[in-house]
Parts: C-alpha cells; sequence; structure tokens
C-alpha cells in the first residue's frame, strides 16, 4: 500500500490525433499537443471523454495493464479497453457483487479485500 495519500483513483482519457489545416485557431492546451507529423503538416491531439475510477472507501487502486481490444467493426463502436490491476478497495468497476453488498461490509472481515480487478471499458462512448 502506498505510504503517502489517500483517495486514490484511475483516470482514463480518451485523445484523438487529427490533422490540422488552420493552426491558428487552435488554443493554448491544443498548441501545447500539437506537432509536426512526418509529412510536414500539423497534428493536435483533441480530448475526447474522460472516465473516473475510485473505490468506494478511497482505498488504494493501481492499473497493472490496458489493452486495447478491436472490435472489428469499421467505426470502432465494438471497441473496447480493458484495464487490469490490484486494490484493497470495492466498487462498480473493481468487482462489487450482489452477494457483496455495502450493507454487508465490514473492514475487519477477511472478504473484504478483493485484491485485483478486470474492467472492460467501451470506446465509442462520448
Amino acid at each position: 500500500r502506498p505510504v503517502y495519500g489517500s483517495d486514490y483513483r484511475i483516470i482514463l482519457k480518451k485523445m484523438s490525433v487529427e490533422k490540422v489545416t488552420d493552426p491558428p485557431w487552435l488554443d493554448d492546451l491544443e498548441l501545447v499537443l500539437a506537432g509536426t507529423s512526418a509529412n510536414a503538416g500539423t497534428v493536435s491531439m483533441r480530448h475526447q471523454w474522460m472516465e473516473e475510477f475510485s473505490p468506494e472507501r478511497g482505498e488504494d487502486a493501481r492499473p497493472a495493464g490496458l489493452l486495447y481490444a478491436p472490435g472489428g467493426s469499421t467505426g470502432g463502436e465494438d471497441d473496447v479497453l480493458v484495464m487490469v490491476g490490484t486494490t484493497a478497495g470495492r466498487g462498480s468497476a473493481f468487482g462489487t457483487s450482489d452477494s457483496f453488498s455495502a450493507d454487508s461490509f465490514d473492514s475487519n472481515s477477511s472478504n473484504s479485500d478483493l485484491d485485483g480487478f478486470v474492467t472492460k471499458v467501451r470506446t465509442d462512448t462520448d
């Protein structure tokens, strides 16, 4: 467990890379993320969406791996990210089940520590 801090969370952000035909219309943050591509065109990263995952009681959550799994459709509608990691907490992204409800939570119980998680995130949502 981490020595410092509390209320840990995992933040996923979906960014897109776009060719920019008129760089002056970019705002300051977009200019920081802009660059020149191999064919001398300007490209910029744009924020698409952000999702936060945090354990219910502020326990630590540590991602260990992230896998992009294309769904096979041309528009990317079926694409997912599979995130795995460890946590001492629980919550909707970390494996809470109906048999382990908030009413039955006991911090001294041997089953309150879920140890790890596998979470599937759809990439086509905004």
